[in-house]
């Protein structure tokens, strides 16, 4: 049984057939990380967007997500909902959305730029499109 698998996807090669890995819709990326304790755009190194649980970049400190690639479901890492403030570092629009699967109400922060989010945004987010 070990054999049958390589010999399926060497079969499929051979005839011209994509071979793509899958991965599952609720797979967590390996280029997002969540720090427990920080504050300021210098933890937001180049090619990541940070989002932070509090205003002013985490003034009053407190956890930090960096990714450099779309998060679907923010709650996977704990932070649906709970973003005040974003500094985007990854040299692209960087979009939050409302709901999960990159859907609802959105604010965008282009590359370059940290900010608060806005009073009517706050602890609204819950997915994040890098477009």
């Amino acid at each position: 049984m070990k054999l049958r698998l390589p010999l399926v996807l060497g079969a499929a090669m051979l005839s011209g057939l994509a071979v793509l890995p899958v991965q599952s819709a609720s797979a967590v990326p390996s280029t997002v990380h969540v720090l427990p304790t920080g504050q300021g755009a210098g933890l937001c190194t180049d090619g990541f967007v940070c989002l932070y649980e509090n205003y002013g970049l985490n003034a009053a400190n407190g956890r930090v997500l960096l990714a450099d690639e779309a998060v679907g479901w923010l709650s996977d890492y704990g932070f649906d909902k709970i973003i005040s403030s974003v500094c985007n570092h990854s040299g692209t629009p960087a979009t939050l959305y409302s709901q999960p699967g990159f859907q609802g109400v959105t604010f965008t922060v282009e590359p370059g730029h940290c900010t608060d989010v806005p009073a009517s945004f706050n602890d609204q987010a819950s997915s994040l499109m890098l477009d």
